[in-house]
């Protein structure tokens, strides 16, 4: 069972993967549509309990709102997947009835009484609301401070080496494949959340064959390294998993090349990954030009100090968030028919092994990563 994370909390809010989550494409995509408290996450668990159990691999997505939530599954075998479509991650039907259909679990609540739940239910979602809003400020904030962290770092950068490190790594690692383009998927493997940051390397990157690991300071062109070998895998026609950074969802910290086994790690707090034996490392650090850093140290000191105090405050802010989330569940959950709900995962389940006698492993096993 493979944990990533499908969406993020960034400085501009929250971004989404979510249509990643089925590569390239789902023979069946089912959109869970409801509100919090309804049952999703849990139907969603429990069919790839199932599915696992029966001998399938599955892909589990994880909420950065909550991540020992789920907000989807993804069966490379059958081509499947489930999805929560809901705000903020809102997923639509693009091929209505011949691939995709949106399951409605508000059609098991009591209307009546979330009714008489109204005032509160309004009240704590805009508040809800305001705190997200005040939490992606919070990490706007440190993010600003963590480019001027890596500035400093970058001013004294010796950045030939890390060319030469990078175009290494493409030729040694990356044959040109001839007869199907390159894909690039792109997802999470780590999160900023109210729990404070989580990741999955462990997971995603300990069943590989060969890791590649850069560690070192903020500026020192890890992200660089990564992007390069990544753009120069699509274009001799592998297929990329690229995980983005949160803080910067605009770059990628690490990648897998699945059909290479072969996984590209950014190795940095708050998503640090021990070198196992055999594992390649390269300190970035090394390529920093002492007598320039020199100059710089004070500044080095108050923007690490400072950044820590601002993304702390984030998380704080993403906690209060959270608990209001909470409430907000339990306004629906007592107007719940979670036996319905159930039945209709059953429901849900069965449909999904059934595509499994009808050519599905075939075609998943084409489809998938």
């Amino acid at each position: 069972m493979r944990r990533l994370f499908p969406g993020g909390n960034t400085p501009g809010g929250f971004h989404s993967f979510y249509d990643q989550i089925p590569f390239p494409q789902a023979r069946r995509l089912f959109i869970l549509k409801g509100g919090p408290g309804t049952g999703k996450s849990s139907l969603i668990r429990g069919i790839a309990q199932e599915l696992v159990q029966r001998g399938y691999d599955v892909e589990l997505h994880h909420c950065s709102a909550d991540p020992q939530s789920v907000d989807g599954l993804w069966v490379p075998a059958l081509g499947v997947a489930v999805v929560d479509g809901t705000a903020p991650h809102v997923i639509d039907p693009r091929h209505p009835g011949a691939v995709d259909e949106i399951v409605h679990l508000g059609e098991y609540w009591d209307g009546p009484g979330l009714a008489r739940q109204r005032e509160a239910i309004l009240r704590l979602s805009a508040e809800y609301r305001f705190r997200y809003a005040r939490a992606y400020d919070a990490l706007a904030a440190a993010r600003r401070i963590h480019d001027e962290w890596e500035a400093y770092h970058a001013r004294a950068l010796r950045t030939q080496p890390l060319t030469d490190l990078a175009a290494d790594w493409v030729d040694a690692l990356v044959p040109r494949r001839t007869g199907q383009p390159g894909r690039v998927r792109h997802l999470f493997a780590s999160a900023i959340t109210g729990e404070g940051p989580r990741h999955h390397l462990e997971n995603l990157f300990d069943p590989l064959d060969r890791r590649y690991i850069l560690a070192g300071p903020p500026g020192t062109g890890k992200a660089t390294v990564v992007e390069k070998v990544v753009r120069a895998a699509a274009e001799r026609g592998h297929t990329v998993e690229a995980f983005h950074c949160p803080l910067d969802p605009t770059r990628i910290e690490h990648a897998i090349l699945p059909d290479l086994g072969i996984g590209l790690i950014s190795s940095a707090w708050p998503h640090t990954y021990p070198p196992r034996p055999g594992d390649l490392l390269v300190e970035t650090g090394a390529y920093l030009d002492p007598a320039v850093l020199s100059r710089y140290e004070p500044e080095i000191r108050e923007a690490r100090t400072a950044f820590r105090s601002s993304f702390d405050r984030a998380i704080r802010l993403l906690r209060g968030a959270r608990v209001l989330h909470d409430e907000l569940e339990r306004c629906y959950i007592p107007h719940m028919d979670f036996a319905r709900v159930e039945a209709r995962g059953r429901q849900l389940l069965e449909r999904i092994l059934a595509l499994a006698g009808s050519g599905g492993e075939t075609a998943g096993a084409t489809a998938g990563p």
